[in-house]
């Protein structure tokens, strides 16, 4: 994945803990789900896909083991894939192999972590069915770049100084994102969103920025507490666009955000 654009957000700070690794669980249901549990240690898992229809390459890296090993391959993975990492402080891959130009997950993909400050990265990642993520409290982040998602994408994150990026993702359903209390950062470049985007900034002082990006339906922007600051940059919306502050209950309908900083 390229780094240049995510430079000066914090991540590296997150990329470079210390981490007490554990023991990831990994099976495949009778129903073709991948499901992928934690041990509430902070562990780092890379996922693989490989030139094999439904089969994955998962590997632990910085200490931490899968199934007992440093890595397995699993097969059969037909359905979902559901991770749930627990608490500790995470780190998850999930990219392309080295023959592949992206990983297709055949349904839902759905992303767990608990209390602790986690890192999500994706690329070159093609989901059939939904998204979703679930972070607990801490400072977590999520990048993702070359995303490809044919049902709805949800991000929810708790409390904490939180970063999400999304760099050339098309999501053909709904982007729905809630950013917790803290003071976040939001980026999304060169990206388009068919079903709108539903963004909550949450209390805190944060940022969001949407440069280069095209949203077929309308946008509503939360503000939430706080003192945030809204970036954009030569992008293109089809319907309304609406930005609420909860802190007084204010609401600016039809205001074209999207074009003040072109």
């Amino acid at each position: 994945m390229s780094r240049e654009l995510f430079d000066g957000f914090g991540i590296e700070s997150l990329e470079n803990r210390r981490m007490m690794a554990g023991d990831v669980s990994v099976d495949v249901t009778g129903g073709g789900d991948l499901r992928i549990d934690g041990d509430n240690a902070s562990n780092e898992i890379v996922i693989r896909g490989t030139d094999v229809q439904g089969r994955f390459e998962i590997r632990g890296k910085q200490g931490t083991l899968v199934n007992g090993q440093q890595s397995i391959v699993v097969d059969g993975v037909t359905d979902d894939v559901r991770i749930n990492l627990r608490n500790g402080d995470n780190r998850l891959e999930i990219e392309a192999g080295p023959q592949e130009s992206d990983v297709t997950i055949n349904d839902d993909l759905q992303i767990r972590t608990g209390n602790g400050s986690d890192v999500i990265l994706l690329d070159e990642v093609r989901v059939l069915g939904t998204a979703s993520i679930n972070t607990g409290g801490g400072d977590d982040g999520f990048l993702g770049s070359e995303i490809r998602i044919n049902g709805d994408f949800r991000w929810n994150s708790g409390s904490g100084d939180d970063v999400l990026l999304m760099d050339r993702m098309t999501i053909r359903g709904r982007m729905r994102a809630n950013m917790g209390s803290g003071d976040d950062v939001a980026f999304l470049y060169d990206s388009e969103f068919f079903d709108g985007v539903q963004l909550s900034l949450g209390s805190g002082d944060d940022i969001l920025g949407v440069a280069v990006s095209h949203a077929r339906a309308d946008v509503a922007v939360n503000g939430g507490g706080g003192t945030d600051i809204i970036l954009t940059d030569s992008n293109e919306i089809d319907g309304e666009y609406r930005l609420r502050s909860v802190e007084d209950g204010s609401e600016v309908p039809n205001l074209d955000i999207f074009d003040l900083f072109v």
